[in-house]
């Protein structure tokens, strides 16, 4: 996953924060069947794959950062929270870590079976480059 900040911080009623962008790529797969109600099929080898690009709000707060974001995430619409604490080297570089949650609001597998509504969160290590 990459992302690109907005170098200006920006400052509404108190509130300071950032506008940002980034695009990833995900990947899960089925490693047990399931079969529906219905009749349909969730299938061993059947992934839930593609590329999420999001719009991000970042704010920063103290040594910490707090994101979010809405988007894309494969053929869903899906939205992003993350929280971050770290500390900055030299002035230029950042490293934090935290954690993220990707909530998908419709998401589909590759062989068409409806997931609706999931997610996960992922522990995070983050380097950043400040220009």
């Amino acid at each position: 996953r990459g992302s690109v900040e907005f170098p200006v911080l920006m400052q509404v009623l108190g509130m300071k924060f950032r506008f940002g962008a980034e695009i990833g790529t995900f990947k899960f797969e089925n490693a047990v069947p399931k079969k529906e109600a219905d009749g349909s099929l969730f299938e061993v080898g059947d992934t839930f794959t593609g590329i999420s690009a999001m719009g991000i709000l970042a704010f920063p707060v103290g040594p910490g950062k707090i994101k979010l974001g809405t988007g894309i995430v494969g053929s869903s619409p899906g939205f992003i929270m993350e929280a971050t604490y770290g500390f900055r080297i030299g002035g230029i570089l950042d490293i934090r870590g935290g954690f993220r949650s990707t909530e998908v609001i419709n998401a589909t597998t590759k062989a068409g079976y409806k997931l609706g509504h999931t997610g996960w969160v992922d522990g995070i290590i983050v380097l950043g480059i400040n220009l």
